[in-house]
């Protein structure tokens, strides 16, 4: 277990942070945040909130690209969730309806009845497992929607700086303000900016 020790005098204080992930929890599968390759996931264990995407591309010519963005929530006594995928042109309408279960060997599985169209030359997601590969420290993400989506300094629309942000570019929200966002960029996590509650796709409760 990833762990901050901290020592007093007679006293051992063991802090674990919200990416800790036990790979063999005892009372079963705990789902961890993080890149499952192709996957990347985020997990709210406050609301039990997760969202995510796919992308995948197959080699060779001509090139077929698996854009998926997913969101549900997960039943804390199953360690399953239901989940909706979305095609990144960020249609509303949830294009399936399937199963996302927590494995205790730190993994997740995909179950779905119906063969997602967009995918279907790449990922067979009818039953598909997927390893985590890195834990990382993502509560929500969502995806940018503008064109070009420039990021602010505070919350608030004076505060414009002349950084942005793409459509389609996936980013971690940190906290809601409002109609604001507090969010960090998932290529680069160090810097944190404020954008639109608007700009972004993150369907479900927040």
């Amino acid at each position: 277990m990833n762990a901050i020790f901290k020592i007093y005098t007679g006293t051992v204080a063991i802090v674990c942070m919200s990416l800790c992930c036990p790979a063999q929890p005892p009372h079963g599968a705990t789902l961890c945040a993080g890149d499952y390759e192709p996957l990347v996931i985020g997990y709210d264990s406050v609301s039990n909130m997760v969202t995510g995407y796919l992308h995948e591309q197959s080699e060779g010519t001509p090139h077929i690209s698996c854009d998926l963005y997913f969101t549900g929530f997960m039943d804390s006594r199953t360690h399953e969730a239901e989940i909706y995928f979305y095609e990144f042109h960020l249609d509303t309408t949830a294009i399936g309806k399937e199963t996302l279960s927590a494995e205790e060997n730190g993994g997740v599985r995909i179950k779905s009845k119906n063969m997602i169209m967009p995918c279907q030359n790449i990922e067979n997601l009818k039953d598909s497992y997927f390893q985590l590969s890195h834990r990382r420290q993502y509560d929500k993400i969502a995806i940018i929607k503008s064109e070009r989506q420039y990021l602010f300094k505070t919350a608030n629309e004076s505060a414009t700086t002349k950084a942005y942000l793409v459509k389609y570019d996936a980013v971690i929200v940190v906290k809601r303000q409002g109609l604001w966002l507090l969010i960090r960029y998932l290529k680069n996590e160090k810097t944190e900016r404020w954008i639109p509650l608007s700009s972004v796709f993150l369907p479900g409760r927040y």
